[in-house]
């Protein structure tokens, strides 16, 4: 019998959302189809203004590393908490880069 270790690694971050995409936030869908269009995807979301809460998931392509994230994003302040869990923890720093990049982009096209 085989035992398997599954080891989560954590990352908190503080990152930012631009005017525009608070602007953008009177719907959560666009932050919604705007995440998904670089793979990540919503899995719940609430709140209300100036506070949203969503609740993302990720999967690497090429291996079986999967991320999990809470973002809580302050429209009045245009900041992000970002609690990101992921199973591999070389991937993790790398795809927390990516989520940020992201949403910073939001509401920018």
């Amino acid at each position: 019998m085989h035992s398997v270790v599954l080891v989560v690694i954590t990352i908190l971050q503080e990152g930012s959302i631009s005017p525009q995409g608070v602007a953008a936030m009177t719907s959560p869908q666009a932050l919604l189809r705007h995440m998904q269009s670089h793979y990540i995807h919503c899995i719940a979301s609430g709140g209300q203004a100036p506070n949203f809460k969503f609740f993302f998931f990720a999967q690497k392509a090429d291996e079986p590393a999967t991320f999990l994230v809470e973002c809580i994003i302050n429209s009045s302040t245009c900041k992000a908490q970002i609690k990101i869990k992921a199973d591999d923890g070389s991937a993790s720093q790398p795809f927390s880069d990516l989520f940020q990049s992201a949403l910073s982009k939001f509401g920018m096209a």
